[in-house]
């Protein structure tokens, strides 16, 4: 009698595993793979340039000059999971390595974001460093036109202006030109007022920063912009970097 107890409970354990097993196995080829978010062609032409590559300003307020240079770049991928919503998305990222004199620029970040259109939309975002501490978003074209992103006390308040089809700037004559304003309100009430102005193939064209006691305006006055390869390097320190 005990025999026939046992196994009518050994069956039963077997059976219910086996249930388990599949019903596991059938929800998990139910659930769609992680995307991964690319950089797409497009923003790189804005933001992501080949080593060596530089940037000559004059400031238009006192006429000193400084430029920039590329040291270094890599690619990083990323996964990010945002609050209250599954599943998370895989991201690919560029981290800019920057050297520059009196306009103070060490590092620029770019990212991939999620769009249910890529082709359009361009969800990527553009951080740049300075050596100060200070860093900001300065390309992020997803936002409506004049609509302010409020992203806080870090980086201040965002703006998309203006998207100039031409750009005639120092007598150059620029394409598809995205002009970006951005206040900073960290040391307030000196509120701090930035534009940037971002060309295709270029890169920034155009930074100006006024504070209470100082007004800055860096323009390009020659450059060499280098296409980024198509397989740059990846991080070998940080992999699969988790972003919240």
């Amino acid at each position: 009698m005990k025999s026939n107890i046992y196994t009518r409970a050994l069956i039963a354990i077997l059976l219910s595993s086996t249930i388990w097993l599949f019903s596991c196995e059938k929800t998990e080829k139910n659930v769609p793979p992680l995307i991964t978010s690319e950089v797409s062609a497009l923003f790189k032409t804005y933001t992501v340039f080949d080593t060596n590559s530089y940037w000559v300003y004059q400031n238009m307020q006192n006429q000193l000059t400084d430029s920039i240079s590329i040291t270094d770049f890599y690619t990083e991928r990323r996964f990010h999971s945002p609050i209250n919503q599954n599943p998370g998305f895989y991201y690919n990222a560029y981290e800019i390595l920057f050297q520059s004199g009196e306009i103070g620029l060490i590092r620029g970040e770019v990212t991939g974001g999620y769009s249910t259109d890529f082709k359009d939309s361009l969800p990527e975002n553009y951080r740049i460093y300075f050596d100060n501490g200070r860093y900001f978003s300065i390309l992020t074209p997803q936002y409506p036109l004049g609509e302010e992103q409020l992203l806080g006390i870090n980086e201040g308040n965002y703006t998309n202006e203006a998207f100039h089809s031409t750009y005639e700037l120092n007598g150059n004559t620029f394409t598809n030109v995205f002009q970006v304003r951005v206040k900073d309100y960290q040391q307030a009430p000196d509120t701090v007022l930035m534009r940037f102005f971002m060309a295709k193939n270029v890169g920034l064209i155009r930074y100006f920063r006024q504070s209470e006691n100082r007004t800055d305006d860096w323009v390009l006055s020659r450059w060499d912009a280098k296409p980024v390869p198509e397989n740059p390097k990846k991080n070998p320190v940080h992999k699969n970097r988790v972003s919240f």
